[in-house]
């Protein structure tokens, strides 16, 4: 579906998530994104908890905030 502000939102919601320290894990919520181009699946990845992606990239990360980290 074209629309021309170059994204398409549809009517599912993500659920709040109540998680706990002990039971947040990195495994799929059960939710996928994708980036569609000419009705092709050009990219796919299922919605994720990473608790601790920040730590992990920190030698890539430095010292960028989280708003220069995210797209625009």
């Amino acid at each position: 579906r074209n629309n021309p502000e170059g994204y398409y939102r549809t009517r599912v919601s993500f659920p709040r998530i109540v998680f706990f320290d002990k039971k947040l894990y990195d495994g799929c919520l059960g939710y996928w994104i994708g980036y569609i181009n000419l009705n092709r699946i050009v990219a796919k990845s299922c919605l994720r908890a990473r608790q601790r992606w920040k730590y992990e990239m920190k030698d890539i990360i430095g010292t960028r905030t989280l708003k220069e980290l995210m797209l625009p």
